[in-house]
């Protein structure tokens, strides 16, 4: 079977045909700071004519189209099938946000009725399968969140069970997504059952900055120093390495400490300390970890993994798992469909 899988992402498309599971044709689109300049709904146009000219001739002869899941509303994990109800949410903004994996859903629509095949989204960021437990937070008007980086951690946490050769629902895995923002997840019976997340309560990252503490946040939110803007962009896209570094490259710090930059050195130590700790608070949360799964960009950094498996190593098999594998995760999510493995889900709107 050929699919064509979509995943747009804040600053680039990328896209694969696969026939069965194996690549065809893979391409990764940079998009311009003219093109980002709009608004994510208006990119539809733009990045749809992306997808196109580069899948080519293929579109003709592909038996299903499938897409990164955006965000929609708190929900399950697993696939979903593109139908006009989950469209119509994204295009009127009944959604929890407009992030540019949204924009797959309505291209994969857009081609599932030109070419008459079926159209999957797979693992929605807003994926939420957090236990009861977990989602209580001190604050009853803030609940906690389960939204992570949910395609590529299940998809990490499905291969390694393979390779133990044990059924995914009867294993339990911490994978620690590491990359801009950075969760860590525990995946316990298949489900992502608790998370903790750089622009939440979790350990600072690249970009985001983390568990803070509430009385000071509160006091700088309200010393009139910055706007509510700039307030929500340390929270994630300015905070972290960002906002004391000046970079979120894990590279140019690695070569800054490399120079002896003492600063650089002590604020990478403290990162990598903070999601060791993350890690280790999850080691509690139920029975045996089968092991501690180490993935997205930043685990290509060799001294971030080193510094983190330093701390885990004893209690723990650390596993890495470098980059993201996130087409080959939508391919063979939509695979499964196709052969009968596994039944799509119907997407339901909020509140019905």
């Amino acid at each position: 079977m050929l699919i064509l899988a979509i995943n747009p992402g804040s600053t680039s498309t990328e896209l694969g045909v696969f026939e069965d599971e194996g690549p065809i044709l893979r391409k990764k689109i940079e998009h311009t700071k003219d093109e980002l300049s709009v608004p994510v709904l208006a990119q539809f146009e733009m990045r749809k004519g992306c997808i196109e000219n580069c899948a080519g001739s293929y579109l003709q002869k592909i038996d299903a189209v499938s897409s990164r899941g955006g965000i929609l509303h708190p929900m399950e994990g697993g696939v979903y099938e593109v139908g006009k109800s989950m469209v119509d949410d994204v295009r009127n903004g009944r959604v929890d946000a407009q992030h540019a994996a949204n924009l797959g859903i309505l291209i994969a629509y857009d081609i599932k009725k030109r070419f008459s095949i079926p159209a999957y989204t797979v693992d929605p960021i807003s994926t939420d399968e957090l236990w009861e437990l977990a989602r209580v937070s001190g604050l009853p008007d803030i609940p906690r969140s389960g939204r992570t980086h949910s395609l590529n951690v299940r998809a990490q946490a499905r291969k390694m069970a393979e390779k133990m050769k044990k059924p995914l629902g009867d294993a339990t895995f911490i994978v620690v997504h590491m990359g801009g923002g950075l969760t860590v997840n525990l995946v316990k019976g298949g489900k992502i059952r608790d998370v903790a997340d750089a622009r939440q309560s979790g350990p600072f990252s690249p970009e985001a900055c983390g568990g803070l503490s509430t009385p000071d946040y509160t006091k700088l939110c309200f010393s009139n120093r910055y706007t509510e803007e700039e307030m929500i962009r340390f929270s994630y896209g300015e905070g972290g390495l960002m906002r004391w570094l000046g970079t979120s490259s894990m590279k140019d710090v690695e070569e800054r400490i490399k120079r002896g930059d003492k600063k650089a050195d002590y604020i990478f130590r403290a990162m990598a300390y903070g999601i060791a700790k993350s890690i280790g608070g999850f080691m509690v949360c139920g029975e045996k970890i089968d092991s501690v799964i180490l993935t997205g960009g930043g685990s290509k950094s060799k001294l971030l993994v080193s510094l983190i498996t330093e701390y885990i190593s004893p209690h723990a098999t650390v596993v890495v798992c470098p980059g993201s594998i996130e087409l080959e995760a939508i391919v063979e999510s939509t695979l499964r469909v196709l052969r009968g493995e596994e039944e799509a889900k119907i997407y339901e709107r909020r509140g019905r």
